[in-house]
């Protein structure tokens, strides 16, 4: 029997200093006998975002597996062996994929996940194995999925419609730009420091009409850029973790972006919205809707 141990990151208690995280020994599963659809990917690439971070400090604890846990929740990889139920997946395929929050991530030697939580990139042998970089995909795959979702189930979004990416120099916020952009779409966008603005203006993306700087400027300003009449969408970026009381903290009063949607538009976000009297007949004067996006979700 092998007893040969891996190496993996633990998150060994929740909190925001460093300590809670430690290198360890996980024991070998390469020899392990899958089931049904499970899938052992031998993992070459591991992402690392705003997920850890929302286990880290322990907002996802009512769904993550208990401590200790691994980390990594988007990885790129290699299929070892499958299960007897698997049907979409062969061994040697390259697989990129998000691991279930209620699973150990992907901060490993080798993981066991189930085969829909995978997608193939590459079949074994194709001629553009070579060209597959696993650090690039997995360091886009939540934020590119999360902005998809907001874009295309959430808002629905369809040529000639206006959308304003708030924080869009952000992980998945900057793919959403583009992936708006390419579907046919005016961006509006935000900024909050000199770098952000830098990197927006200098992507020089032709459909990006506005960057708004919240230095100088407040998102009210979009009603001016839209003669009064709103966006079709608004998407609000994940949270940011406020150290002291490890809550989520989202910068933007939800007053200010119910008046920047329009007519039948919609406000994606991963807040948990509280509505009062007046908000609510804006949006229902508006015809508008409040859409919610977990972190963790993603549709393909």
């Amino acid at each position: 029997k092998n007893t040969q141990r891996m190496k993996a990151v633990f998150l060994t208690e929740y909190g925001n200093d460093r300590a809670c995280l430690t290198i360890g020994n996980t024991p070998n599963i390469e020899r392990q006998e899958l089931q049904g659809f499970e899938v052992l990917v031998r993992v070459k690439a591991c992402g690392l975002g705003p997920l850890d971070l929302a286990v880290q400090h322990g907002i996802m604890s009512p769904l993550n597996r208990p401590l200790p846990t691994i980390l990594g929740y988007e990885l790129v990889g290699v299929v070892q062996s499958i299960g007897p139920e698997v049907k979409r997946l062969e061994v040697g395929q390259i697989v990129a994929g998000v691991v279930p929050v209620d699973y150990n991530g992907a901060c490993c030697d080798y993981t066991i996940l189930p085969e829909f939580s995978l997608v193939p990139i590459v079949s074994p042998g194709a001629e553009r194995v070579r060209a597959i970089q696993p650090e690039v995909f997995a360091s886009v795959l939540l934020g590119g999925l999360r902005a998809y979702t907001a874009l295309h189930y959430k808002c629905k979004i369809v040529q000639g419609d206006s959308v304003l990416i708030l924080d869009g120099a952000s992980a998945s916020q900057y793919l959403a730009i583009q992936l708006a952009g390419l579907w046919g779409c005016t961006v509006f966008t935000t900024c909050r420091s000199d770098e952000e603005k830098l990197l927006l203006t200098q992507s020089a993306f032709p459909f990006l009409a506005r960057i708004i700087d919240l230095r100088s400027e407040s998102i009210l300003q979009i009603l001016a850029e839209t003669g009064n009449l709103g966006v079709d969408c608004v998407i609000e970026d994940e949270p940011l973790f406020i150290s002291n009381t490890n809550e989520p903290d989202f910068p933007y009063s939800q007053s200010d972006i119910l008046r920047c949607i329009a007519v039948h538009g919609c406000w994606v976000t991963s807040r948990s919205v509280q509505l009062d009297p007046p908000e609510t007949l804006l949006l229902t004067r508006k015809s508008a809707s409040v859409a919610f996006l977990m972190l963790q979700t993603w549709l393909l």
